[in-house]
């Protein structure tokens, strides 16, 4: 047991955190991230940073569902309790993409540029930057219809903007030299993420920003970049050009998540919900504008049929395993 939680199987195991597939009280399965605590600040920080996260409630932002502190005589650790999402991360997709040598679809591309630019432009006006945007982070549902951004664990403030973290591979040069960053080393991270999609290769693209600037070479390097997207010939120009954009070095010549989520000419086909459209429900196809169940974004379900799904408690599509589903259909109308 950890906390409440039944643990099933150790999914992680890092220098600063374990990971567990965990069943609950009503024997959902969820997961569990234990950090050590260094100092006992660290609970403080951990809490208030929760609190935080748990008031976006956004499509493609991880949703919360407990956390905790875990005493022992020789350790304290500080836990999260979140989906498990059944779809896996990122990650995964890229090594089947790899194994099977089959570029990933331009539309899949796009749907996922979009829907992390919306969850990062949102977490960034709440005031945090992520500081770990890489593809493990990046969790999908069962049909990869949507995303969610996940491990807020190295999460900060834009108040505590010195400290280095995150995965060197995906590092911004603000970070890396410790100096002072923003929102924007987020953009870098999503940034190395578009172009590993695109690619398919994986680059420690800081240091080898550096080396091109080393050799005065670093025109023929994002060309060289540009190359890697273009291979396959299946992506718009203007989504290799915002790869090149947001892998500037400095970073106020980086564009936004909110200057992206204006692309409209780019992104003009992904389908989105708006708070003041209405949709059919997919389960009833009655006029709905109430509900949305977070892990799979731009699904709607009325009000009626939410109540059934959290009678039932696993959303019909994406099957989310929850009993507290109630907290992943967040209100998009009124």
């Amino acid at each position: 047991m950890i906390g409440d939680y039944k643990i099933i199987e150790e999914l992680q195991h890092g220098a600063q955190a374990k990971v567990y597939l965990c069943e609950n009280a009503n024997r959902d399965r969820v997961v569990v991230k234990a950090y050590t605590v260094v100092v006992a600040s660290d609970i403080q920080v951990g809490m208030k940073e929760c609190i935080t996260v748990q008031s976006i409630q956004h499509q493609n932002v991880i949703t919360i569902l407990d956390y905790f502190t875990e005493h022992t005589s020789t350790f304290q650790r500080f836990c999260l309790v979140a989906p498990h999402y059944q779809g896996g991360d990122m990650d995964a997709l890229l090594s089947r993409a790899r194994l099977q040598n089959q570029n990933i679809p331009a539309p899949v591309v796009l749907r996922i540029a979009h829907q992390l630019a919306s969850g990062l432009e949102v977490i960034h006006a709440k005031g945090i930057i992520h500081r770990d945007i890489k593809p493990k982070n990046i969790y999908l549902t069962p049909e990869g219809e949507s995303l969610v951004i996940g491990d807020f664990g190295l999460a900060k403030s834009s108040n505590n903007k010195m400290s280095i973290a995150g995965e060197e591979d995906y590092m911004s040069f603000e970070m890396k030299s410790q100096k002072p960053y923003s929102g924007q080393t987020d953009m870098w991270s999503f940034g190395c993420v578009l172009y590993e999609l695109m690619s398919l290769k994986h680059k420690n693209m800081s240091n080898d920003y550096l080396e091109a600037i080393a050799d005065e070479r670093l025109s023929e390097f994002r060309s060289e970049l540009k190359q890697d997207m273009n291979m396959s010939g299946m992506y718009p120009q203007p989504l290799i050009e915002l790869v090149i954009k947001l892998l500037q070095r400095r970073d106020v010549d980086r564009p936004t998540a909110s200057q992206i989520m204006q692309m409209r000419d780019l992104f003009g086909g992904v389908e989105v919900v708006r708070a003041d459209e209405q949709r059919d429900c997919v389960i009833c196809m009655d006029a709905a504008k109430s509900h949305a169940c977070s892990p799979c974004g731009h699904k709607v379900v009325c009000e009626e049929c939410a109540e059934r799904v959290y009678e039932r408690g696993v959303c019909p599509i994406c099957r989310a395993e929850s009993r507290t589903i109630i907290t992943h259909y967040q209100r998009i109308g009124y």
